[in-house]
């Protein structure tokens, strides 16, 4: 269900509860504060005016009326505030008549104004309500301040005082009145209206003040003194054109510089419309598009203060077409009497507005319409259709060169033919998935070849291979999920980039891409059947790099190819190009015939005391040339070639030996051993376990197996029925890299497991990753409710240990308790355990509770 947004407020009742306020702050001031400043008791104030002659309240009303009909307009956002050089009249009120006479002088004068401009209704409340607060605040200081003087230095004094103080609240006033209808309002735009505001005060007292004096001293000079206020008002319009002259300019400099900045078409259409809504004082301002070479409805964009709407054009209205089709510029002033214009008015619900066309290399091609000029004080002027004409040009022509660099850019990044990413731009795609991917997140690169597209290229000729490519390319950007990038990479050769988090791993999207190829592609009269390999590696199981990446799915293409298979993920096994893992293949063998491998082994302690427990054992192997080689190295050889069996077994022996060994000194300690899938589900691998612990007379309850979650979903029957048979042995077992894998609450259920590991992944940032700490809490409360221990490996920090404590994890290793040990070395660090094992600092987890 769609819900109509509820509409906005008018102006009038946003400004409505600020009008009720300064109504009620007027009527206290003339109640309570004018009667006190002038002498003068309430019910002779409220008697109406004094005796004044009837030709000084005319003149008055006239001044109020010539002051505010000569104003300089200043616009803040889209309302329109004017400064007037009403001070003049105010101050001679203040000299020559009653604060009643003076209220009805600057009411009638501003009304007369009002009327005649048509202002709208809240605007001429608003001013009436602010006006009456002004000849009450102006009363109010001039009276006590003047010492009831009616010249000299003391009232000039005073009159300045009335004049700036009453100029500054009624200016935040009007900053309150804009704040109110069009929100907050920017430092910049606050100090261009106090300026005018703080001088015209200063000017309009300065003018009274001369015209007081020199009245009082000779009348006759009344001339002189309308002379010299005609100049005043004449340098005052001056002023206001230069200062609106200045704002156009800085405008149209940032018009022009955004203009010149590029990018590309939607940015420059979205700024080139902000600015001239600026430039031209606008609140509209809208580009409509014509389609290319005539067919389709062409496209608009239009941009208000609170919105810019893009879309198709269903309906031109005729003076817009007028302009598209060579009538030239429009300008559209209220009040006009033009049919078509009046109907262009109606139509947009706007007061006045311009219309220009916009040119391109082959004539006109869109036009450029501003509308609803800010403020209720003037329209658009021929000057503004000139300046519209020009940003128009420059609008052309930061478009066509966007347009440029656009299609320079795509020919750059894709391919000719097809229209899809070339090689070129999934790199970089590619190198970008790489650089943004999180911990824990995965992606695929999958590469494609067509099978046999030789023989269609000399069969049927090149025409024909591109006819089948561009369907092909069309077919594949269609099945894929959004998000996934389809490419060309040069051939018959194709390349798809699948991110994590499109619910798609690679084999989906490779059964995806099998299903869209399946149907014929019809080329000339012939159809012909479309086969594909694809090869799939995966970030970051088979390479974090790209060249990598890119390797091991052409490995794992040609190996589909040769296997006549439509789809194989990359492994080791298959990847005949790397000499060093041949080499390593027969020296590991030779290794564990020959039990050169060796056992180190990793202390456990207990997070609530710190006392060791226990240790796990972990191959390491020392080869004769190449020095220490890594598990990570040669543990997935083993697994891939079968070799992890023997070495597991070599395992047991040497970890069992050296624990009956310990035990003999003195030490008393577990031993944990991890075991493979292949190794787990060998034949007799319990019979296997039971034969060691016989020989080297460990108690079954000192020996740990540690599985992984993988290993047990394998083949979930088999696997618990060896496990079930290894827990009547008497052997503890554990799950290893717990939360990495299944995570399978129902066969962790059935599983005989006595604990579970937390991977090293969730703890070695534990102190500092809240994340991370709410899926140890969650692992540590599970293992705990199902009646198992829960180990934490990875422990590098006395922080992270703390936080295991505070979290009620069991026991803990990693390199801050010891680095991996020798036998003989761990006798020794044995021997010191009590001094080298850290102490637990407390924790602060307020942020984890």
């Amino acid at each position: 269900m769609i819900t109509q947004p509820r509409p906005a407020p008018s102006p009038g009742a946003r400004l409505a509860p600020l009008t009720g306020l300064l109504a009620l702050a007027a009527a206290l001031l003339w109640l309570t504060a004018v009667p006190v400043a002038t002498g003068l008791d309430l019910p002779g104030l409220l008697g109406g005016p004094g005796v004044v002659p009837a030709w000084t309240l005319l003149a008055l009303v006239a001044a109020f009326a010539v002051a505010e009909s000569t104003q300089l307009h200043v616009e803040l956002r889209r309302q329109t505030v004017s400064l007037s050089l009403s001070e003049l009249p105010l101050v001679l009120g203040l000299f020559l008549v009653d604060p009643v006479s003076l209220l009805l002088a600057r009411l009638t004068g501003s009304l007369l104004v009002a009327t005649w401009r048509r202002s709208a209704a809240f605007k001429t409340a608003f001013n009436t309500v602010l006006f009456t607060l002004e000849v009450a605040l102006a009363v109010v200081l001039f009276a006590p301040l003047s010492g009831h003087a009616t010249t000299g230095p003391q009232a000039w004094a005073a009159a300045y005082a009335a004049t700036l103080s009453v100029s500054v609240v009624t200016g935040a006033l009007l900053l309150a009145a804009v704040v109110r209808l069009q929100g907050a309002i920017g430092r910049s735009a606050v100090l261009v209206w106090l300026t005018p505001l703080v001088l015209s005060a200063l000017l309009g007292t300065s003018g009274a003040l001369l015209t007081q004096v020199v009245l009082s001293a000779d009348v006759r000079a009344l001339p002189v003194l309308l002379l010299l206020a005609l100049l005043l008002v004449g340098g005052y319009r001056a002023y206001g054109t230069l200062l609106r002259r200045h704002r156009s300019l800085e405008q149209l400099q940032a018009f022009t510089s955004a203009m010149g900045a590029g990018g590309t078409a939607e940015t420059l259409l979205s700024q080139a419309l902000r600015h001239t809504r600026a430039l031209l004082a606008a609140e509209y301002a809208e580009v409509v598009v014509l389609p290319a070479c005539g067919a389709g409805r062409g496209r608009r964009v239009r941009q208000c203060a609170d919105a810019e709407l893009t879309g198709s054009v269903h309906e031109r209205s005729a003076l817009v077409t007028e302009v598209l089709a060579g009538g030239g510029s429009r300008r559209v002033v209220r009040g006009t009497q033009d049919p078509g214009e009046r109907a262009w008015l109606a139509d947009t619900g706007v007061r006045d507005g311009l219309l220009v066309p916009l040119h391109g290399v082959d004539g006109i091609v869109g036009a450029v319409v501003v509308s609803q000029r800010m403020g209720d004080t003037a329209s658009f002027s021929q000057d503004d259709v000139r300046l519209l004409e020009m940003v128009a040009a420059h609008l052309e022509i930061a478009l066509r060169s966007a347009q440029l660099v656009q299609r320079l850019r795509d020919e750059a990044t894709h391919d000719s033919l097809t229209g899809l990413p070339n090689r070129a731009l999934f790199h970089e795609r590619l190198t970008a998935a790489l650089d943004d991917r999180a911990r824990g997140e995965s992606f695929a690169v999958l590469l494609m070849d067509l099978d046999g597209f030789k023989d269609v290229n000399d069969t049927l000729g090149h025409e024909s291979g591109d006819e089948v490519l561009v369907q092909v390319s069309r077919r594949l950007a269609a099945a894929v999920p959004p998000g996934v990038t389809v490419a060309r990479l040069g051939g018959d050769e194709f390349a798809l980039l699948v991110p994590s988090g499109q619910g798609a791993d690679g084999a989906a999207v490779a059964a995806q891409v099998h299903a869209a190829l399946r149907e014929l592609v019809p080329v000339g009269e012939v159809e012909l059947e479309v086969r594909a390999s694809l090869g799939i590696a995966v970030c970051p199981d088979h390479g974090d790099d790209s060249s990598v990446l890119m390797r091991h799915a052409d490995v794992a293409m040609y190996a589909a190819k040769g296997a006549q298979a439509e789809v194989q993920t990359y492994n080791a096994d298959i990847d005949r190009s790397n000499p060093r893992r041949l080499a390593l293949v027969n020296e590991l063998r030779a290794a564990v015939e020959e039990e050169l491998l060796t056992c180190h082994y990793q202390p456990k302690v207990r997070v609530a005391d710190s006392a060791v427990i226990g240790v796990e054992a972990l191959v390491r192997w020392h080869h004769p040339t190449l020095g220490h080689v890594g598990p990570d190295d040669f543990i997935p050889i083993a697994e891939h070639t079968g070799l992890i069996v023997p070495l597991t077994s070599l395992v047991l022996r040497t970890a069992l030996e050296d624990c009956a060994a310990w035990a003999r000194a003195g030490h008393v300690l577990g031993v944990a051993v991890n075991v493979s899938p292949r190794a787990l589900l060998a034949p007799d691998f319990v019979g296997e376990v039971a034969s060691v612990l016989a020989r080297t007379r460990v108690p079954a309850s000192r020996l740990t197996l540690e599985v992984t979650e993988s290993s047990v979903m394998h083949d979930p029957q088999q696997a618990i029925a060896v496990l079930d048979a290894l827990h009547a042995l008497g052997v503890s077992l554990s799950v290893d890299d717990f939360g990495t894998g299944y995570s399978s609450l129902a066969y962790l259920q059935k599983l005989p497991v006595h604990e579970v590991k937390v991977d090293r992944s969730f703890v070695s940032d534990l102190a500092a990753d809240t994340g991370d700490v709410a899926i140890v809490r969650a692992i540590v409360d599970l293992g705990h409710n199902l009646g198992l221990r829960v180990v934490a490996e990875g422990v590098e920090d006395a922080r992270s240990l703390a936080v295991l404590q505070e979290l009620g994890c069991d026991s803990a290793q990693g390199y801050l308790i010891s680095r991996p040990l020798p036998h003989d070395r761990l006798l020794t660090w044995l021997a010191t355990a009590g001094s080298v094992t850290p102490a637990i600092p407390r924790p602060r987890l307020v942020a984890l509770r």
